[in-house]
């Protein structure tokens, strides 16, 4: 196990850690719902809260977070949407090349994102930040154009309060 990976497990066993996602249940349930997804995969889990409140509403729902035992391994299938909340901002560069890839490999018609442009609160063990890439909305975009160019950006919102950036895409077909 990489130190990487160390330092977020042991970050995910915070009590306040890796439950920030359920925030985006609304606005994850509206873009499914236009969009006509069933199926949902909430990539970077953490303790699986938003997958339990989209299953509560209707949706076939799971997860997948690497540091969280209960969520470790990624399930099969494809799924009609993948979402991410405050994820896809603690890979560095080579990390968020596999996490693309991964995407692609679940092949969803719609992607949510939600992605902090700001550093984190949460530090890790060596004292770095917990955020490795920290950019703009304008370079998340053009990072989404170039690794996954399948998908059209149809939504970039970004809430200046939070300092966080909602893009959703959907799948050209």
């Amino acid at each position: 196990m990489s130190n990487d990976a160390r330092d977020y497990t042991e970050l995910h066993k915070q009590p306040g850690y890796g439950v920030g996602g359920a925030w985006h249940r609304k606005p994850i349930m509206a873009v499914m719902t236009e969009y006509g997804c069933k199926s949902v995969i909430d990539l970077g889990c953490g303790k699986g809260r938003l997958v339990e409140l989209l299953t509560a509403g209707g949706f076939e729902a799971c997860g997948f977070d690497p540091y969280v035992e209960a969520y470790s391994e990624v399930p099969d299938g494809c799924f009609d949407a993948v979402v991410s909340t405050d994820v896809l901002e603690h890979f560095d560069f080579i990390m968020l090349g596999a996490m693309a890839l991964l995407m692609r490999s679940l092949n969803p018609k719609v992607m949510y994102h939600c992605i902090s442009n700001r550093l984190a609160a949460a530090k890790m063990p060596d004292g770095s930040n917990a955020h490795k890439t920290v950019e703009k909305p304008e370079w998340w975009t053009l990072w989404f154009a170039q690794a996954l160019p399948e998908y059209v950006q149809v939504s970039c919102e970004h809430n200046d309060t939070q300092n966080f950036t909602v893009h959703v895409f959907v799948r050209k077909d």
